[in-house]
């Protein structure tokens, strides 16, 4: 009996150490498939609405000092739908990405160059964004070959509002109406209400609200499976395929924060610090390996320098080198100056007197008998942004008006743990 399950535990541990490279392979496949459609017809459907700017928002709020532009992500990522594969190749250029830029220093500009690209003029330089995988390609290609950029935006607009909805359901039907409710309340960090603004940020949210679903869905089969460390592997693949420029670590907290919370009062502390210790090695895994794999596929069709590229970058986002207590502290209060808008306030204002009412309401019904190592886990998932702020400090610093939003996997770690003390599990 012992070999048979020792030979299952080696195929699921190579399975695990494999996964992202098969997943990389099938990645490329689906990019390389979405670079063969006609880029004519994406460029008709989007030259009037960026030309005529009425699909290049530029929504300012007053203390976020313009945080909300959707601009530059937006025109990136329409300028590669738009691309046309002229002295290049489907294969090559799902890895490569080459597009045509003008101007230079402080006169570049993103919507610049779509602008004369969709109007035609020359490109004085042909410059490659391969370090990143580009996978929202797969999904923006052909809504844009079917539609223009206006039904584009309001498809992900409608997508946007309507699965939190689907969740709050899903919720309600599983008994954790609670943690939903939480979910969506911590979720107004990320300002969703502006989301129609930007494709990038879209598609980080609409991960979000997938993955909490996919989650809570079919929590009974990864439960009896044992297969909630390839969920979570499967999560950060897929979020560095399908991120460009935003805010990761939200899509590995929130789930994080949930899976402790539906696994309330399954084993001791011991156990429940080794779980969260796989379930987030196994998404970092996920995200670092399909990364790494992309690079890999790239040098292996002789696209030159991605190594090279990628390393600086990452060298480069965890402060190149010049890391300091006074930078951190700079970049915590860049970072948390998103919070400073006042309806942000008040929400993070309201979760807080919750939490602390809940928290005495448990200790003094129960006689001061609450299991508060139980909350432990969760106080580790808050840690999460500090930790990646501390990480990758410059790119916390240049990137505030994205990494600040990370901060909302605190509140909903903190109050998803305030409501676990009320459960049979968490006041033990």
């Amino acid at each position: 009996m012992a070999a048979p399950m020792y030979r299952k535990t080696i195929c699921r541990l190579a399975l695990w150490l494999l996964l992202p490279g098969i997943g990389a392979v099938a990645a490329w496949l689906l990019l390389w498939l979405a670079h063969t459609l006609p880029t004519q017809n994406i460029r008709d459907n989007i030259r009037w609405w960026v030309l005529e700017e009425r699909g290049m928002p530029s929504l300012q709020l007053p203390p976020l000092e313009g945080s909300l532009r959707g601009i530059f992500t937006d025109a990136l990522m329409l300028h590669y739908a738009a691309q046309d594969l002229e002295g290049t190749t489907a294969l090559r250029q799902s890895l490569e990405l080459r597009r045509g830029e003008v101007g230079e220093g402080e006169g570049w500009a993103a919507g610049d160059s779509l602008a004369a690209y969709l109007s035609g003029e020359s490109m004085p330089r042909q410059v490659t964004y391969a370090r990143y995988w580009h996978g929202y390609l797969v999904i923006l290609k052909p809504l844009l070959f079917l539609s223009n950029l206006a039904m584009a935006r309001l498809f992900f607009a409608l997508v946007n509002g309507i699965l939190p909805l689907v969740y709050l359901w899903l919720c309600a039907g599983r008994g954790c109406r609670g943690a939903g409710l939480l979910a969506v309340v911590s979720g107004i960090l990320l300002y969703p209400f502006f989301l129609s603004m930007s494709f990038s940020l879209s598609f980080c949210h609409i991960l979000l609200w997938l993955f909490l679903t996919v989650q809570l869905a079919g929590w009974e089969l990864w439960q009896r499976r044992r297969w909630q460390a390839f969920l979570f592997l499967v999560f950060g693949m897929v979020t560095a395929y399908l991120d460009l420029l935003t805010y990761p670590l939200v899509l590995l907290g929130f789930p994080l924060a949930m899976q402790l919370y539906l696994s309330s009062g399954v084993g001791g502390l011991r156990r429940r610090l080794a779980e969260l210790a796989q379930w987030m090695g196994s998404w970092f895994w996920g995200y670092a390996g399909l990364w790494t794999a992309k690079w890999a596929l790239a040098y292996s069709i002789g696209i030159g320098g991605i190594w090279e590229d990628g390393l600086a970058t990452v060298g480069r986002r965890m402060g190149g080198g010049a890391w300091s207590w006074s930078a951190l502290s700079e970049a915590l209060r860049v970072n948390w100056g998103l919070l400073a808008y006042w309806p942000i306030g008040i929400l993070l204002a309201s979760v807080l007197v919750w939490g602390l009412w809940r928290c005495l309401g448990l200790w003094k019904g129960r006689g001061g008998r609450i299991a508060w190592s139980a909350f432990l886990p969760y106080a580790l998932v808050a840690a999460l942004p500090l930790a990646w702020t501390a990480l990758s400090l410059n790119h916390s610093l240049e990137h505030f008006m994205y990494t600040g939003k990370i901060w909302s996997i605190s509140v909903f770690a903190l109050a998803l743990g305030a409501l676990s003390l009320g459960t049979e599990g968490g006041s033990r």
